[in-house]
Formats: C-alpha cells, sequence, structure tokens
C-alpha cells in the first residue's frame, strides 16, 4: 500500500500544462459551479426560474435560489452558471426566493471584456434580471420606486425587470441604467480593492463597500436626494463609512486605508466621469471605457498595501483619458474574432501544447492485499492538439439541443496508432456535469476505443431535465479490461486536458411559452390560422395536440383531432398556418354542424400541452380553448336621423379594417323598400363605415344616397336587407337573406336601475 500512496503522490506532483481545446461548437457552456435540480420528472412539482445577471452581461457567473436566505449555495439548493448573455435557466421545486448571482476568477463582464471577481449580486425573488441596482434593493429593503430616484434614472424604469442589453428597451434609457449600474460597480469594486490592500479579505472587503453604498442609498431617498458617483465629495461619503466599519476588523490596517481615501476618491469619479461620457453600449470605445476600471482597482488595491498614494494615477483625470484611449486600441487591434474571448474557442485549430499524462496500472487483486502497482511500458497517453469533437444530427449551427437528442462524441490521441496493445474493451468514461434527476450529480458517458482511428468514440443523450449547464465535462478516467477477472485503471489525472471543457454545443431547456390570440380555419385554402405571441420560440407543431370541437359541446358531437400526417405546418414571428391534406379537409368541412351550427353555434379549437414545440424540442406545458370567431350578420337597424345603418352580427371583428373599408354594396347588397322594391346602394354613397367592436358595423349615408332621398325609407311597411358572399372578404357563412331592417327612431333609455354592496365612496361608471 505504501508503494500505491507514494506514486500517487509522485503522479499528483506531475505539472499539467494547461490545454486550449477547440471543439466544434457555435456556443461555449461552462461547468455547473454547484448543484442542479434534483427533483426527478414527475416526483416534485418543478417550475423554470430564468432571468440574466447583468452589469454588462456577466458570462458564466453562479446563479442560485437562496432558499434558506444566508447567502450562500447550499446543498439544496438549484444553481446553475450563466451563458455569454447573462442569462440562466433551470428548473426548480420554488421560486419564491430570492436570487444570488457570484462571480469568480471565470467570470467575465461581456460588456468590457474583463474578468469580474468576487462580486456577489441578488434580486428579490419574481425578478427578471440580477443587477447592481436590485442588489441595492435587495440590501435596502427600499422600492424599486426609491432606488431608481436616488440613482438619478427616469421612473419609468422598472429595475426587477430592466434588461439594458436586452434589445427590447429604449436605446437611450438603457444606455442610462447601464452606466448607471457601471459607475455603482465600478465604486464597489474600487473601494473593496481598497480594503484589501488595506488587509481585508477580499469577501469581508466587498462585503463593507456595498453596505457603506447601501446607506448612502437610503440616506439619499430619505432626504429625497440622488446620489453622483462622479463626484468626489460624494464618494468621501462612501469611504469615510467603509474606513469607519475597517477599523473594526483586526487584520486591517486602517490607516493605510485612510492614507489613500482622498486619492481613492477622484479616481473614482474620474473613471466614472468617463463612463458618464458613454454613448453606446457595444462600441470600442465604450468597452474601453468600461474596462478601465480594472485598472483602478489594481492601482488603488497597490496603494493601499503600502498605504502611499504614488501608484494611483487615476487620480489625474488626462491619466483615465489616457488609459481609456490606450485600452480602445487594444481592442480594436484585437478586431472582432478576438472579442468576448471568454466566450470560448471557435471552430479553427489553435496550436496547443500536447499534455502527457503517466498512465498507472492497478490490479484489482481479486481479494487480500492488492497488488503492488507497476508502470506500464507506456510511460504517457498523449491528446491530440484538439482532441474533442461532438457532432450531431440533431444539432447544427442554427439551433440548440434539447432533451433527448443526441451527440457524438469523439475524442482522440496523438500516440501511435492502437497504443492499448495489451487489453480489449477499452473505454474513455467521461462525466457530464449537473444532470437534474439522476441519481447523482453526473451523468456517464463510455466511449470505447477504435484502433483504427485512435480515438474514443461514443455518444451521450441529453437526460429530461438538463439545464444548460450540464454539457460539460467534470472527469474523466480510461478503463483497460484484458479479460473477464482483471480490471485495470489507469490515472484519472487523463482529466486535466477534458475536464472542464464544454461538449460545444448549446442546451435550451426553456419551454415555448405561447399566447393564442385567435384561430381560425379558411374553408377555401383549408387553412388553420394561428395568430399570438411567443412564437419566436416555436419551430412546430404537433398536430396530435389540436382538436375541433364541434359546437363546443364536448363529446356531445362528433369531433376532430388531428394527426401529424394530416397537415403542412409553417410558423412566423406572429403565429402559425396548418394547410389540411384534401382529403383531411373534405372529412372536416362534412362533418354535421361544422363552421355554424344551430342557432349560429361556434366551434372551438382545443389545444393541449405538447402542442407548441421549439427547435430544440422542448414542448409547451400549457392548455387553451380558442373560439374560432366565424364573423356573422344576422340584424339590422336603421336611425334615419343619423342616416346610419347599423349591421348587428357576432364576431366582427375577425374581419379586418381593410375589408371593411372596401365593402361592395353596389354587387352583394340588396336594399328593398317595404319588403319589395329594390334600391341599389353604390359605394359612392357611402359616407362613412367602420366597425364598432365585435357586434356591429355602422355605415353612415351619404345625404345625396338614394335611400336617403326615397320618401319610402322606413315607412309604415317593413324595409329587408340581403347579403351575398363578396360584400365583405371574409364574411362567407350564415348570410342573411330578406332580414327586417328595424326603423330605430326611438333612442334607448335607462327604465330602472339598482345595486347592492356599495360603501361610502365606492364610484360607479358605465
Amino acid at each position: 500500500m505504501s508503494d500505491l500512496i507514494a506514486l500517487m503522490q509522485t503522479i499528483n506532483q506531475f505539472k499539467k500544462k494547461r490545454l486550449v481545446i477547440s471543439p466544434l461548437a457555435l456556443l461555449t457552456l461552462s461547468a455547473c459551479g454547484g448543484s442542479g435540480s434534483s427533483s426527478e420528472s414527475g416526483s416534485v412539482s418543478t417550475t423554470t426560474v430564468t432571468g440574466a445577471v447583468v452589469k454588462g452581461p456577466l458570462q458564466n457567473a453562479l446563479v442560485f435560489l437562496d432558499l434558506d436566505g444566508d447567502g450562500q449555495l447550499g446543498a439544496a439548493e438549484q444553481s446553475t452558471r450563466t451563458d455569454s448573455t447573462g442569462s440562466f435557466s433551470f428548473l426548480s421545486s420554488s421560486s419564491n426566493a430570492s436570487v444570488v448571482a457570484k462571480t469568480d476568477a471565470t467570470t467575465i463582464d461581456t460588456s468590457s471584456g474583463e474578468v469580474l471577481d468576487n462580486v456577489t449580486l441578488k434580486a428579490p425573488a419574481g425578478a427578471e434580471v440580477v443587477t447592481p441596482m436590485t442588489t441595492i434593493m435587495q440590501e435596502s429593503s427600499l422600492s424599486a420606486a426609491d432606488v431608481v430616484k436616488v440613482l438619478g434614472l427616469p421612473a419609468s424604469v422598472n429595475p426587477l425587470t430592466f434588461n439594458p442589453f436586452s434589445g427590447t428597451e429604449n436605446a437611450a434609457v438603457a444606455l442610462q441604467v447601464e452606466k448607471a449600474s457601471q459607475q455603482v460597480m465600478t465604486t464597489i469594486k474600487a473601494v473593496s480593492a481598497a480594503a484589501e490592500g488595506a488587509g481585508a479579505s477580499a469577501e469581508d472587503a466587498f462585503s463593507v463597500a456595498l453596505e457603506a453604498i447601501v446607506d448612502v442609498v437610503k440616506e439619499k431617498s430619505i432626504g429625497s436626494g440622488s446620489l453622483d458617483l462622479a463626484n468626489a465629495s460624494q464618494l468621501d461619503t462612501i469611504t469615510s463609512k467603509v474606513g469607519i466599519k475597517l477599523i473594526e476588523n483586526a487584520n486591517v490596517d486602517s490607516a493605510k486605508f485612510e492614507a489613500v481615501a482622498s486619492d481613492l476618491n477622484d479616481a473614482v469619479a474620474n473613471v466614472n466621469k468617463q463612463i458618464f461620457e458613454v454613448t453606446d453600449l457595444t462600441s470600442d470605445a465604450s468597452k474601453a471605457a468600461f474596462a478601465v476600471s480594472t485598472d483602478l482597482q489594481v492601482q488603488v488595491k497597490g496603494a493601499a498595501t503600502t498605504g502611499s498614494t504614488a501608484t494611483i494615477s487615476f487620480a489625474n483625470a488626462q491619466n483615465v483619458t489616457a488609459a481609456t484611449a490606450t485600452r480602445e486600441e487594444v481592442i480594436a487591434a484585437q478586431g472582432p474574432e478576438n472579442e468576448d474571448a471568454a466566450q470560448g474557442p471557435k471552430n479553427e485549430d489553435v496550436a496547443e501544447e500536447i499534455v502527457e499524462i503517466p498512465i498507472v496500472v492497478v490490479p484489482s487483486g481479486g481479494g487480500g492485499s492488492p497488488a503492488a502497482p507497476v508502470v506500464s511500458n507506456k510511460t504517457a497517453v498523449k491528446l491530440a492538439s484538439s482532441p474533442l469533437t461532438v457532432t450531431s444530427s440533431d444539432w447544427t449551427s442554427d439551433k440548440a439541443l434539447g432533451w433527448q437528442d443526441e451527440v457524438t462524441i469523439e475524442v482522440a490521441l496523438d500516440n501511435s496508432t492502437n497504443i492499448f496493445t495489451g487489453g480489449s474493451n477499452i473505454v474513455l468514461t467521461l462525466n457530464v456535469s449537473g444532470v437534474a434527476g439522476a441519481a447523482s450529480p453526473n451523468a456517464e458517458v463510455t466511449l470505447d476505443y477504435n484502433s483504427s482511428t485512435n480515438k474514443f468514440e461514443g455518444t451521450y443523450k441529453v437526460p429530461v431535465n438538463a439545464t444548460a449547464s450540464d454539457l460539460s465535462i467534470s472527469s474523466a478516467k480510461i478503463n483497460v479490461v484484458p479479460n473477464d477477472t482483471e480490471t485495470y485503471e489507469m490515472s484519472s489525472t487523463i482529466a486535466s486536458g477534458l475536464a472542464g471543457k464544454s461538449l460545444g454545443a448549446s442546451l435550451d431547456s426553456i419551454l415555448p411559452s405561447v399566447t393564442v390570440s385567435s384561430i381560425s380555419y379558411d374553408t377555401a385554402t383549408d387553412t388553420i390560422t394561428i395568430v399570438g405571441t411567443g412564437f419566436d420560440d416555436v419551430a412546430d407543431l404537433d398536430l396530435s395536440k389540436l382538436k375541433l370541437d364541434i359546437d363546443n359541446d364536448g363529446a356531445t358531437t362528433t369531433d376532430e383531432t388531428f394527426s401529424s400526417s394530416e397537415g403542412t405546418v409553417s410558423v412566423s414571428s406572429t403565429g402559425a398556418t396548418i394547410v389540411l391534406s384534401s382529403s383531411v379537409a373534405s372529412a372536416v368541412e362534412g362533418m354535421t354542424e361544422f363552421g355554424l351550427g344551430t342557432d349560429n353555434t361556434r366551434d372551438y379549437f382545443e389545444i393541449s400541452a405538447g402542442f407548441f414545440k421549439d427547435s430544440a424540442k422542448n414542448t409547451s406545458v400549457g392548455t387553451d380553448d380558442i373560439k374560432w370567431k366565424i364573423p356573422t350578420i344576422t340584424s339590422a337597424n336603421y336611425k334615419a336621423s343619423t342616416k346610419t345603418l347599423s349591421l348587428y352580427g357576432e364576431d366582427l371583428d375577425g374581419l379586418t379594417t381593410s375589408a371593411i373599408s372596401n365593402a361592395n354594396f353596389k354587387d352583394y347588397f340588396t336594399w328593398k323598400i317595404d319588403g319589395t322594391t329594390a334600391v341599389t346602394v353604390q359605394n359612392t354613397d357611402i359616407e362613412s363605415i367602420e366597425r364598432t367592436g365585435s357586434l356591429a358595423i355602422d355605415v353612415v349615408l351619404k345625404d345625396t344616397a338614394a335611400v336617403v332621398t326615397n320618401a319610402n325609407v322606413g315607412g309604415a311597411k317593413t324595409d329587408t336587407f340581403s347579403i351575398s358572399n363578396g360584400f365583405i372578404a371574409g364574411l362567407t357563412q350564415s348570410l342573411p337573406s330578406d332580414v327586417n331592417i328595424v326603423n330605430d327612431t326611438v333612442a334607448p333609455s335607462l327604465a330602472s336601475f339598482s345595486i347592492t354592496g356599495a360603501s361610502d365612496g365606492d364610484k360607479i361608471s358605465p
């Protein structure tokens, strides 16, 4: 055993070089930083928690629901890592908890391209974003309106939902909000860097800096004031509070912090002024202005370490301007292909170093004391320069993987062909991090060694309830099984070349969320048209989840449940169409009571869970029961005093404004005086025509119209009207024929009115 321990110690001392891998990837995801959702599908009610961490979009920040309120990730708390847009999504058994986001040395502020380490941001339960502003709200218990006012932002801004980088917000307001966030974080990080230099731990330094700025915001709120973080005298209020708090910390030389406080205030003010001058969120100049905050932190930490202000050059505004210009030149020189480098390697080969990994062969022993370890005559396994390749028939560059999709994984070696001559059944076992619902936090993937290609090859199926951080390798090892009785295991240091590497394909675990506003069926084209919102995330429809309920009576009449083979689906950003096959359309349209049934009863379309599918094969969970709106006109009245003919019906909001304005009276509308003498209504007789809600269309006639000048119109005998197909586009069913036109001469009046349960101060309006 002592030999084994000594050998393993030798391996542990082996210096592993850094290996840069270039997987076939469109989007690189980071390994899960903690626990994922652990409830199995169906056993616990879960909800999808989504949002974005923004101080600039933060990539690879650790996000979790703080169920116990301690601000730390616990074993029972679900977590994930953010993507390059700062977005996160994971399944949770609870959504009624605050959200915490923590950054580390792998977290990138994509607005500047800089690492943003040791930051904790928080947001109240239900927030859609986690930002410096939501953190101040959470820590101060101030309202959104209070925080917005103190930071000098428009009152319309809701810090709990406003994402400056969403592309949906007003650009000017988005710029204003992001500059405020940048200034807040620049201040906190610079002050905490000075506290660190004076001896505080990184965690304590951030905590006291945040606490100080929260205290100042609360004080400003009480006094109805605003906070200008580009003003050195106002910054002095913050640093003074931090200095007092540091006196209580035995590990801190508070005198060093006090020695640099004045120059610290000036330097932070100058950097924040530079941020204030930014005119957009994406240019090289803006990235440079946001990035100099990192230089500021280095300066003030170095100064506080010695208690000397000599290194805080940013106390001079000209130096901030010069540093920003230098940063901009560097960013421009890098070019687009090098921006956001932290998002992962691109699809080109990179000249990487080869990592040599010792092989340790440990016989299983079969009982008793284990056999002494031996080192194989093959001294090392070499990974190819770009060892990891991921392909999938389920995944292309324009869509993400979904649950139950499969990827093919290959790991290439750089050794001579068939290095493993001493055994058969050689496998590389990878663990894919954070699979929700699995018995353990990892899912094993077994890759078989192919001696002809010198690669390990296998497939990975994305598990149900996997989240966006599941597609990274957490560990790897090679097993060699030369026969049925002995197992030889190579050192898991093989993981040095693979662990933490992305499988190279993004995972979409967000379910489609669609709101349907209308469904209609056009018998002329055999087309079902669905209109609504949320279709940007819809790629296909499962027609087996759609049913036409004739007369909306449940199972009383024969209904039609469609199947995937019965129609052709097309999806746009505003809805979808289903063109039925001619045989199916004929069968449906031949059903008793199809369309307008007896007494003009309407049919309904029933949508079941799973009807909407996105490109990653996620399906919707909601159900709906949507009325098929069939515009009809059934009656009319005429008011001579206003020369207004009102046509009444149902679902008239299903007719377009254009169709109504182009109504063809001359050819398809007949007015019979006394029910016998037809009078032609010309289109030129119409003063105006408009829909008033879903139940009426008002037609105002000109003074010169024949029906207006005819003395017999509206006489003792009742006039009638008829409409034929072609009158208004979309008005095709149950057309009226010789229906009475009521002569409207009496204005409606309220005969009686009563109300119960009213209290003093209640208001009533029509």
